[in-house]
C-alpha cells in the first residue's frame, strides 16, 4: 500500500471521527438510538398504511432530526402492525411558521406551535407530547430585534359606561360604572391616567329596584 495515501487515509479519517462535530457518520452511528414508532391516526385507529421511526441523537426523533438521513436511520412497518402491538406513541408535528412581532416597537417576541398527533396505544406516554409536563415543548417563543424605541405616550381615559343595576332590590343601594384608561393607552413609560376608574351612586326606593 502507499505511504503516502495511507496517511492522507488516516488524515480523513481522524477528521471523521474528531473534527467534523456532530454532522459526522461516526458521531451519528455513536450516538443514535431509535425513537419511538410515529403511527399516523387518530385515537386507536390508523389513517395512513405506513408507521415510521427514525435513529437520533435526540432520541426523540421525527423526520428531519439529526443524522435521520443517513441510509438505514429510517424504519418503515404497516401500521395496523404497530397498532396491534401496542407501540404506537404521539409525537410531534411540523412546526408552524413564526408568527408576526408582537409589537412595532420596543421589546417584543414572536411565537410558533406545533400539535401532538398520532394514534396513542403505547402502555406508558410518559416523555411523550402527551406528557402534561411536556406541554411547554408545543409552544417555542423567540425574541424579535429591537426595531425601535416606542414613544412615550401618557394614558387617556376612555368614556364612562352604562351604571350597573343596583345591588339591592328594595331600600338603600347602590350602582356603579367604570372607565378604562384605553384612550390611549399609555405606551413607552408614559405616565397613567390620574383620577379614579369608578364611579357610584346610591339609590332610595323606586330608584334601588332598577
Amino acid at each position: 500500500m502507499n505511504l503516502l495515501w495511507l496517511i492522507r487515509l488516516l488524515i480523513v479519517l481522524d477528521y471523521i471521527l474528531c473534527c467534523a462535530g456532530t454532522d459526522s457518520i461516526a458521531y451519528c452511528l455513536a450516538e443514535s438510538a431509535w425513537g419511538p414508532w410515529r403511527c399516523p391516526g387518530v385515537s386507536d385507529r390508523c389513517t395512513a398504511p405506513i408507521a415510521t421511526r427514525y435513529k437520533c441523537p435526540e432520541g426523540d426523533c421525527v423526520a428531519g432530526s439529526q443524522c435521520t438521513s443517513i441510509q438505514g436511520f429510517k424504519e418503515t412497518r404497516p401500521c395496523f402492525e404497530i397498532l396491534s402491538r401496542g407501540e404506537c406513541k404521539p409525537y410531534w408535528g411540523q412546526w408552524t411558521s413564526w408568527s408576526s412581532c408582537s409589537a412595532t416597537c420596543g421589546v417584543s417576541e414572536r411565537t410558533r406551535y406545533r400539535a401532538c398527533s398520532g394514534v396513542f396505544t403505547a402502555s406508558s406516554l410518559a416523555g411523550t407530547c402527551a406528557d402534561p409536563s411536556r406541554a411547554a415543548d408545543g409552544l417555542e417563543k423567540r425574541d424579535c430585534p429591537l426595531r425601535r424605541i416606542c414613544p412615550r405616550i401618557a394614558g387617556g381615559w376612555g368614556e364612562w359606561g352604562d351604571y350597573s343595576t343596583c345591588d339591592a332590590t328594595c331600600g338603600r343601594g347602590t350602582r356603579r360604572r367604570i372607565r378604562l384608561c384605553n384612550r390611549p393607552l399609555p405606551q413607552g413609560g408614559g405616565v397613567p391616567c390620574q383620577g379614579v376608574d369608578t364611579q357610584q351612586e346610591n339609590n332610595l326606593g323606586v330608584l334601588a329596584r332598577l
